[in-house]
């Protein structure tokens, strides 16, 4: 029959099947994003700390000591004495903190084109770590309070009064540490989530995604290997269970294995160390894998400690896959951009699909 395929008996029309053709080839090029290849883009001397899902970028700049945006391929400054921008929101909002004129750190909010202080604006310390789309701020300011909503720092002490909030997502739910506690605040109450297990001495929560699940880390004394240097293991906490994720250098004593970010698909991002050598990871379905062997060898990046790129630490990954950190370029600190490059089998498959398409509606029209 004109027009139709057969498909195990059963009839499909000729542009049914290529709109599946072409629904398949960007299922498969979104699962692309995942450890996959990347265009590596240079953001300047600095760190890179977060970004967000319309892949606007911030940190803080090396060479200005300043808090910086960078949105579409513009970097600018925010200002601020000692600034550093932690997070931005999908509105664009940017939280982080500056030295104040009392010579502490305070916690801004940059939003509308001005940066406010949002500190306690006490005689001490206070940052603004994270922030979600509907304002809300996690972090800590001197009386113990690490959510700032509604315009003002909540007092939610009932886990201790060091808490200090890493991140907070949609749903208001914010996880951190207080001592050597994580934490997971629900929104009315909070609850130590746990370690891995006997003989960690502290754990951190640095993150937690839409759908609840939180990573982190947690410090061990590695007195299994008769070494009393310290090391730290990279967690994944979901259904109430902490997974250990493992480390790029699972062979070697003392080394540290840091979470920093997960999106709603589950990516995990953060770094591994042995003494001062660090490298930025990516971890998906049980796998960690090193993300500079991943550089796009075609964009004319050369991978090398001493002598080119080498990326120490992913600070932030959005949901497509995008990533920012920071690692040495020449030996200098520079901030980076990764991007997800499509797998050529998903290019093929679209572009096929997609000029059938065309060339069967051009045959329908004569």
């Amino acid at each position: 029959m004109p027009g139709r395929l057969i498909f195990r008996g059963i009839h499909i029309t000729r542009p049914a099947f290529l709109w599946a053709a072409i629904i398949l080839g960007f299922a498969s090029c979104g699962s692309a994003f995942a450890a996959s290849t990347y265009k590596l883009t240079d953001l300047g001397a600095g760190k890179a700390n977060a970004i967000n899902d319309l892949g606007q970028i911030v940190g803080v700049s090396s060479d200005t000591a300043q808090a910086f945006l960078y949105d579409n391929g513009v970097k600018t400054s925010l200002g601020g004495t000692n600034s550093c921008a932690t997070d931005i929101s999908n509105n664009g909002q940017i939280v982080g903190y500056a030295l104040s004129a009392s010579g502490y750190n305070a916690a801004f909010l940059f939003s509308g084109g001005s940066l406010q202080d949002i500190g306690d604006h006490q005689l001490a310390d206070s940052y603004g770590y994270s922030i979600n789309n509907s304002g809300q701020v996690a972090g800590h300011v001197s009386n113990g309070s690490f959510l700032y909503t509604g315009g003002s720092w909540a007092g939610v002490y009932d886990i201790g009064v060091s808490a200090i909030g890493l991140d907070i997502n949609e749903a208001g739910q914010v996880v951190g540490y207080t001592g050597t506690k994580a934490i997971y605040y629900n929104g009315s109450s909070s609850q130590d989530i746990g370690s891995l297990g006997s003989g960690y001495l502290n754990s951190k929560a640095t993150a937690i995604n839409n759908s609840g699940k939180i990573i982190g880390y947690c410090i061990v004394n590695d007195i299994y290997a008769n070494s009393s240097s310290l090391s730290a293991h990279a967690f994944l906490y979901k259904n109430g269970a902490m997974t250990d994720l493992g480390s790029l250098y699972p062979q070697d004593t003392g080394n540290l294995c840091i979470a920093n970010d997960i999106n709603d698909a589950g990516l995990i991002v953060g770094k591994c160390s042995i003494n001062t050598f660090a490298s930025a990871f990516i971890y998906e379905d049980g796998v960690m894998q090193n993300l500079n062997p991943l550089v796009d060898s075609t964009s004319g990046v050369t991978i090398d400690y001493t002598s080119g790129w080498y990326l120490q630490e992913a600070t932030s990954i959005n949901s497509s896959g995008e990533i920012v950190g920071y690692g040495l370029l020449n030996g200098e600190l520079h901030a980076f951009l990764l991007t997800p490059v499509p797998e050529p089998s998903c290019i093929l498959v679209l572009g096929v699909s997609f000029f059938g398409l065309v060339g069967y509606w051009g045959r329908k029209r004569k």
